[in-house]
């Protein structure tokens, strides 16, 4: 399970430096508003759950001033850095949205899902806001995800490290259970590299998108806990670009029938 006072702070923290770091966040959310736009109407309200900074009213103010953005995000900081972005920002959880049934012409959700501890209940909650034959537009990571980080663990101690991630039939049958009909998924793996593990952890902090689980294992490593880790990841994984870091992402156009 995840810790949601971790979620909401980690978040928060990273939120002042998160667009200076989080260039696969922006790609992943460039990636899904094309998806989007392809099935979205010409104008009308969007819903941006998990909204961050703002990125996507920002970009959709910048290209397509028709659209009217709701943003919520469960973590002040980011909705305090969003509010430049659009007239409407909620600080709250995706889980119990704060909206009106049917009122929503377009759903929008970019790689906050996996950071929640009932993922079915915000799909739910989507489609009962979105109006009938409109689309909602998810990406997530899914199963994968930190693979070569979390194997890499596993020779440090027993204790869970990284998150887990559900995989994409998962995901899909989530979404289809909440009422949605799947009418378009794509799977992508992109692969980033780092110079070392303390390099590569400081991205992932950099992010929000350290260890959120209830379980998770508080405190520093030890030096001799990191030279291990050091050790194995390089020798397991580590190639001439450097330590590489799988995330593996999941897109889905899903439609309110």
């Amino acid at each position: 399970m995840f810790d949601s006072k971790a979620v909401k702070s980690h978040f928060s923290q990273a939120a002042a430096g998160y667009d200076s770091n989080a260039r696969l966040q922006q790609s992943v959310m460039q990636n899904a508003l094309s998806l989007a736009l392809n099935v979205w109407p010409e104008s009308g309200r969007i819903a941006d759950i998990g909204s961050g900074t703002g990125l996507l009213a920002k970009t959709l103010n910048r290209s397509s001033p028709v659209f009217d953005i709701a943003q919520l995000d469960i973590a002040y900081g980011m909705c305090v850095t969003a509010q430049s972005h659009s007239s409407m920002v909620v600080n709250g959880d995706a889980c119990h949205l704060p909206f009106p049934d049917n009122v929503f012409d377009g759903v929008f959700s970019s790689l906050m899902l996996q950071w929640l501890d009932r993922p079915e209940a915000s799909f739910s909650e989507m489609a009962r806001l979105l109006k009938s034959g409109h689309y909602a537009i998810i990406s997530t990571f899914a199963e994968g995800t930190l693979k070569e980080l979390k194997a890499s663990f596993t020779k440090v101690d027993s204790h869970s490290h990284s998150s887990d991630f559900l995989s994409a039939e998962a995901w899909m049958q989530k979404a289809r259970d909440a009422g949605f009909s799947l009418r378009q998924s794509e799977e992508k793996n992109i692969v980033e590299y780092y110079p070392d593990v303390k390099a590569l952890m400081r991205a992932i902090k950099a992010i929000g998108a350290s260890h959120k689980a209830s379980s998770r294992k508080r405190g520093m490593m030890t030096p001799r806990q990191m030279k291990t880790l050091e050790a194995h990841y390089r020798a397991q994984y580590g190639n001439r670009q450097g330590l590489p870091l799988s995330w593996q992402l999941l897109y889905m156009v899903l439609r309110k029938d």
